[in-house]
């Protein structure tokens, strides 16, 4: 699962990443770019508009050049199990990682901040194909950095930030 993100970034797949989201996915904003204007979320619907345009080479308002992404669970994986709200009768998995990333969107290339993580919430959807489980991506938190309110994007050669700064950008 985690892997199909990071290859549909790189890769730069809208429907391997759309085949990844739940129905009803949310992506939260880290608290630092929420308190510096962005919405606190957004729904499946926006977040495969904003990565279909972000993915596009050709996107004629703002093309991003090259994409690199790497959701680091190389030291493995480790999931807590809970029963939401939202669907008390299942059971969800989630887990927090630290991500690194480099976008280049001209004149900028966007890197991480130091340590950001996202916290990945999945569900299993059921049967799907010849496959018993069908894990789908429920909601993604960007954890980012609560001091970087202040921070904003500008016309500098690197530029510091959050995954849901970037994806900001294309909304």
């Amino acid at each position: 699962m985690l892997w199909n993100i990071e290859n549909a970034y790189n890769k730069r797949l809208i429907d391997w990443y759309n085949g990844v989201l739940d129905q009803n996915f949310t992506f939260f904003l880290s608290t630092g770019d929420v308190n510096g204007g962005l919405p606190a979320s957004w729904n499946r619907a926006d977040e495969v508009d904003i990565n279909t345009s972000l993915f596009d080479k050709n996107n004629t308002t703002l093309p991003c050049q090259s994409i690199f992404m790497d959701i680091r669970a190389e030291d493995g994986v480790s999931w807590i199990e809970f029963a939401p709200e939202s669907a008390p009768t299942e059971t969800w998995y989630q887990t927090t990682l630290y991500y690194d990333f480099k976008f280049e969107i001209s004149p900028n290339t966007y890197i991480p901040l130091t340590g950001v993580q996202a916290v990945f919430t999945v569900r299993d959807a059921g049967k799907f194909g010849n496959y018993d489980h069908h894990w789908q991506l429920v909601e993604m938190r960007d954890l980012g950095d609560a001091t970087m309110a202040s921070a904003r994007m500008s016309a500098a050669a690197t530029e510091p930030t959050t995954w849901g700064k970037v994806k900001s950008l294309y909304r």
